[in-house]
């Protein structure tokens, strides 16, 4: 099952230990701290997306994060083309394509 539960806590969390590792601004939301934990812990699915929500809710009522569109690079090519591999810059570099 794909969730929330990391996302949430390396991005929102104060950075400490394991936690916390893209919150690059050092922000600090004790309420929002607590929050990001409980999921982790949770093993009831329903009980967790529950969690997850309460946390994201509140990033969203207290504007802790605006996200920003990012838009994503459509490719056509041939058949004869097996991979183009995805890279940081998002660019097509044909030098690594495998034939």
């Amino acid at each position: 099952m794909l969730d929330v539960c990391s996302p949430l806590l390396q991005v929102f969390h104060i950075r400490e230990s394991n936690s916390g590792e893209f919150n690059r601004g050092g922000r600090s939301f004790p309420e929002l701290d607590s929050l990001v934990q409980q999921p982790g812990t949770e093993l009831d699915v329903e009980k967790r997306l529950a969690l997850e929500t309460v946390a994201l809710t509140t990033v969203k009522d207290k504007i802790i994060m605006i996200p920003q569109y990012r838009h994503p690079t459509l490719r056509a090519i041939i058949d004869e083309v097996k991979m183009i591999p995805p890279l940081p810059d998002n660019k097509a570099h044909l030098k690594y394509a495998k034939m």
